[in-house]
């Protein structure tokens, strides 16, 4: 999809297969050219021109997800206030991010539209704004991923939190006890800060192994399932959808696009593309804690660990699984024998 403002643009071309069509910011004309070319849909929206030519668009395709606001959740699992948010620049684009979903390239859309429009300061604020000027205004656009490998990467993010002293406030308010159950002999961070540590894990001795890393991913969705979703960072995708007033406005795509979407926001005001890398989980090292969701599904064949902890991210991710339209096959039989 791509907006040309009829103020700015003289000529536009796209090439379509083997033609090349130059557009004038001629409405006649335009016209003209959608009756002889069917492939083309113009639509009319305040001074832009909406064009979807075929099968070559701008931006990757879309993704639907259901009325999340249909769905039923376990409130007392859900702990945490004003868990959905959004990034709303004040200038400079017409692109905006909602809803915000941690752990899905959250970081890469926020840099994106504040290299955009030149501006590093606070989002807009919504309260102070007309709801319906700020949806005629913006076009929000925003990020998901598969939900398994979603709520790995949030686990991941957690124990990075744990290890850097950044989450004393939630262990203490929460009475969190899951990282003192099973002490891995993980390398990851410095020495420095291992000591000044407020809570370290003294509950057995640090070791290794992937029966352990396996516990220990256990002991941590066991402490989700009695204490709910206590970080935003695990609180499941179609929870932070359903809790976001623009949700209803926003297209959805998958992670794997990241770079699509940062280099339309980019181009679209006027500046040169620009890379805003992914935090990968391979990067890494000595970080024994990390489980992928490939390799626990590989592992549930021989570890009755990995088959508790997949039915466990099944049970507390099902919203996401049945909500967002990913393949989840491991999770097909125990979803359907609880419905």
């Amino acid at each position: 999809m791509i907006w040309l403002s009829t103020d700015y643009i003289k000529t536009f071309s796209w090439r379509n297969g083997s033609e090349q069509f130059a557009i004038l910011p001629d409405l006649e004309k335009i016209n003209v050219l959608s009756e002889v070319h069917s492939d083309i849909q113009i639509s009319r929206r305040k001074k832009q021109l909406h064009l979807m030519l075929g099968k070559e668009t701008m931006f990757p395709p879309s993704i639907s997800v259901c009325n999340a606001s249909a769905l039923s959740f376990d409130k007392s699992k859900m702990v945490l206030d004003n868990v959905s948010s959004e990034y709303i620049p004040t200038n400079g684009t017409k692109y905006a991010y909602a809803p915000w979903i941690t752990k899905s390239g959250s970081s890469s859309m926020v840099h994106a539209l504040k290299y955009a429009s030149e501006n590093d300061g606070p989002s807009l604020n919504v309260e102070q704004n007309s709801m319906e000027e700020i949806i005629a205004r913006y076009d929000f656009l925003s990020v998901l991923r598969h939900p398994m490998e979603r709520a790995l990467a949030g686990f991941h993010q957690v124990e990075i939190f744990w290890l850097m002293n950044w989450i004393d406030i939630p262990i203490d308010k929460f009475g969190l006890s899951w990282f003192n159950k099973t002490c891995l002999n993980s390398t990851w961070g410095s020495e420095k800060k291992k000591a000044e540590r407020k809570y370290q894990c003294k509950g057995d001795e640090p070791k290794t192994t992937t029966q352990r890393r396996l516990r220990r991913l256990n002991d941590f969705l066991d402490e989700i399932e009695k204490k709910g979703f206590w970080d935003q960072h695990i609180t499941p995708m179609s929870y932070i959808i359903a809790s976001n007033k623009f949700h209803h406005h926003a297209r959805y795509f998958d992670i794997q696009h990241i770079d699509n979407l940062t280099d339309i926001i980019a181009t679209s005001a006027g500046k040169p593309k620009e890379t805003f890398g992914l935090m990968k989980r391979g990067n890494y090292r000595g970080a024994d804690w990390i489980v992928k969701w490939k390799e626990l599904v590989t592992l549930s064949t021989d570890y009755e660990l990995a088959r508790l902890a997949v039915g466990k991210l099944c049970r507390l991710y099902r919203n996401d699984i049945t909500c967002l339209p990913y393949n989840v096959p491991e999770c097909d039989h125990m979803l359907k024998n609880a419905s």
